[in-house]
């Protein structure tokens, strides 16, 4: 829309309305004009017939039948009285006339106007006459007399009235003009502090209160003005409240939140929803479509969904990253806000990865335990169902049943107290986990490499110990349970007369326990899942040898307790290396739980 100045704007009008008012003004003074002078006209051809009619009156009686005395008479009243002077018979022809003579007849059948205003062709000028009638001298009949003069017309009306007031036309425009400025610029200061005080609101400021004594309808447009501001003020700041709890709900929210247009496009995005799908920030999201930053067609099979259903729930697997698998719980709406606007979606993301990993190991965890108990429940319950007859018939067999019972009960006591110690370890039971003191590494691996002597000795397993003296925060008794337990898998599974290799060094601020053996190995596929509850690589082979499937699980809690962490490197046929990590910073304010 094009824009106009107030002050052109106000200038124009009264311009227009002067034009209009100076027209009136013109057209009233051109009709005064013009009756004045025809009055003062009237008054002057009545005055100066009564002066002819006087003169007339001493003429001879007989000077009418003279049409030279006649003419002679019209011409010298004529100079008199500045007129044209007709003189006209009773019979209607002219007697005398101070311009033509007496040459023609009047029609004086037709009752004769006293004051006659009419065109002259000849001259191209209007006329106005004078006609008055009186007895002639004598006996002579009636005689007309008739004075015509030349009266100004219109255009010399408006030339006379227009010179007359052209100079006060032009002050009176300069007036206008100048007065139209001096309001509209008073107007626009008035309006122009408005203007200011609401550019300064929307700016933020808060001094816009404004006072006007001038104008009484600015006054109240100003302080309708500073009371809407006031609302708005308030509305804002509510808004901006609102906004930033919202803001704060959202992005401190653990669950991912999406939410699309119409169009399927990002408009809003939580932090959680950015490490969910590995997106580095906000504007890398926002305005684009969600193909564009989400590439996962089950996604985008559950938007159409939404289209037709205004609530879903399912669950989706996404790899933000290489070997990174992700389970997300999702749930959707479809937002529809009114019947004009078009609807959009929103998403809300829930990281179950973890409780669905959970969920797995827990389902292992029971159906190892059942399998792991079952066996030598079983295998007492067999034996205990043949001890009577055999007590009665081969006390020896017997004897050797009792000996299998006890031995499969050590064995449930062993796999009881395994998963309740590490139970304990994962709770981080005060108890279990001990106290934590500055120890010498070396101490506790000749501690634990005396206790598997004489297992080592059996299989002629030699143990080659690279340990320097370093101390580190730590529980002895603990330390000694796990690297007991990695020695005894070492021994375990190495051949006869084998190596054990034992080696320590301080790396950074880290000190890196190596235990290598010359054993069976380990496929890779099974090296991420030797530390779980009961994973066994060989479970047949593994049972054999009464182990519980637990000790490297104890393993990993132990040294997850220290602040550390456990690895192996293994090759099928080559043997295995643990290595284990610990911190040698200061002592912990208290174990870490793992």
């Amino acid at each position: 829309m094009h824009e106009k100045k107030l002050a052109l704007w106000i200038t124009q009008r009264l311009l227009v309305f002067a034009f209009a008012g100076f027209t009136i003004f013109l057209y009233g003074q051109f009709q005064i004009y013009r009756n004045a002078e025809r009055s003062t006209t009237r008054l002057r051809l009545r005055q100066q017939a009564d002066m002819a009619w006087e003169i007339i009156s001493h003429r001879p009686l007989d000077f009418l039948d003279s049409p030279a005395m006649c003419n002679a008479l019209c011409q010298r009243l004529a100079l008199i009285t500045q007129t044209r002077v007709t003189l006209v018979g009773d019979d209607g022809f002219v007697r005398g006339d101070s311009v033509f003579g007496a040459s023609f007849r009047l029609d004086t059948n037709a009752q004769p106007q006293v004051f006659a205003v009419y065109h002259d062709p000849v001259r191209d000028r209007r006329i106005m006459s004078y006609v008055t009638r009186r007895p002639g001298p004598g006996s002579q009949p009636p005689i007309l007399l008739r004075l015509s003069t030349p009266i100004p017309d219109a255009l010399d009306i408006g030339q006379s009235v227009l010179t007359d007031a052209f100079g006060y036309i032009l002050l009176a425009l300069a007036v206008i003009v100048i007065g139209a400025l001096l309001i509209a610029r008073t107007v626009t200061r008035q309006i122009n502090r408005i203007t200011s005080s609401i550019d300064r609101y929307k700016l933020g400021h808060e001094g816009y209160e404004l006072e006007f004594s001038e104008f009484a309808e600015l006054r109240c447009l100003a302080d309708a003005i500073v009371t809407m501001a006031g609302y708005l003020r308030m509305n804002r700041t509510e808004l901006t409240h609102q906004t930033n709890r919202w803001e704060a709900i959202i992005t401190n929210m653990r669950e991912g939140i999406l939410a699309l247009d119409h169009e399927s496009r990002i408009s809003i995005i939580n932090p959680a929803a950015l490490r969910y799908f590995a997106v580095n920030s906000s504007n890398d999201a926002i305005g684009k479509l969600l193909v564009e930053v989400i590439r996962n067609t089950d996604l985008n099979a559950f938007i159409k969904k939404l289209e037709h259903d205004r609530f879903q729930t399912t669950e989706l697997d996404y790899e933000p990253r290489l070997n990174d698998t992700r389970t997300y719980q999702l749930g959707g709406l479809r937002m529809e806000f009114n019947s004009e606007a078009p609807s959009g979606y929103l998403l809300v993301f829930n990281d179950i990865t973890k409780l669905r990993k959970l969920e797995r190991m827990r389902k292992e965890f029971v159906a190892n335990v059942s399998h792991e108990l079952k066996t030598p429940i079983t295998t007492i319950t067999g034996l205990l169902e043949y001890m009577p007859v055999c007590i009665r018939t081969d006390r020896d067999q017997a004897l050797s049943f009792l000996r299998t019972i006890v031995k499969n009960t050590e064995r449930l006591t062993m796999i009881i107290d395994d998963l309740l110690y590490l139970s304990r370890l994962e709770h981080g039971d005060k108890q279990a986990l001990g106290h934590f003191i500055r120890e010498n590494i070396r101490k506790t691996i000749d501690c634990a490499v005396a206790s598997a002597e004489q297992r080592a000795r059996r299989k002629a397993i030699r143990f080659t110990c690279t340990v320097p003296d370093c101390l580190v925060y730590a529980n002895h008794r603990l330390l000694e349970q796990a690297f007991g337990n990695l020695i005894g898998n070492a021994i375990k599974f190495s051949p006869k007369e084998s190596e054990v290799e034992i080696s320590a060094r301080e790396e950074s601020d880290e000190l890196v326990i190596q235990f290598k053996d010359r054993g069976i190995g380990i496929p890779g596929d099974h090296q991420t899942r030797i530390f779980q509850r009961f994973y066994r690589v060989d479970p047949s082979r593994d049972r054999g040898t009464g182990g519980t499937g637990l000790g490297l699980a104890i393993v990993k809690h132990i040294i997850q307790a220290h602040r550390g962490s456990v690895a192996v490197v293994s090759e099928v046929g080559a043997g295995s290396s643990f290595i284990i990590c610990l911190p040698l910073g200061p002592e912990p304010s208290e174990p870490i739980d793992g």
